[in-house]
């Protein structure tokens, strides 16, 4: 992410790198001590929204129905968390003022229930040597190496890349 931070300076944009708790999110089926404490990231990430939409007005639009537009990344865990945000925010966006993605970028992670509602773009990264996700899903191979933290025992979370990439 070091280098997002050079990125946002050259050209101008605003970048927020939140950090979950004990360098985990809470993304409902994976993974680690946020999901274990279930640790509430979707009310984190939605107070985030919120001071920067306040420090930053100019970042909401002008229709209220539309919401602040934003893009979601994330890696491994932060992958699995930016899909579910995705389909989360895609609710509440019909709902009321928040935020809405313009795009989703899930890298070596992400939840094939976390479909969002309304269309969003996806711009997905997935590694065909990932040795903790595996690209053709967790459960597919039983020769293969398990992935990590349980997911290989969440039959609904075991979807192929590809798979998950046409479902969206």
């Amino acid at each position: 992410m070091m280098h997002w931070s050079e990125i946002a300076l050259k050209y101008n944009f605003i970048l927020v790198v939140p950090k979950g708790y004990k360098e985990s999110w809470n993304a409902v089926s994976c993974c680690g001590d946020a999901l274990e404490q279930n640790i509430d990231d979707v009310g984190f990430y939605q107070l985030i929204a919120k001071d920067v939409a306040t420090m930053y007005p100019f970042l909401m639009p002008s229709n209220a129905n539309d919401g602040m537009l934003a893009y979601a990344m994330g890696w491994s865990n932060g992958g699995f968390m930016a899909t579910h945000l995705a389909k989360v925010q895609s609710t509440k966006v019909q709902q009321n003022n928040e935020v809405k993605f313009r795009a989703v970028a899930p890298i070596s992670g992400y939840n094939p229930q976390d479909i969002p509602l309304q269309p969003t773009p996806l711009f997905m990264h997935h590694s065909e040597n990932d040795n903790l996700v595996s690209v053709a899903g967790c459960c597919t191979d039983p020769t293969s190496k398990r992935c990590c933290c349980g997911i290989s025992d969440l039959e609904h979370i075991c979807t192929p890349a590809l798979t998950f990439f046409q479902q969206w």
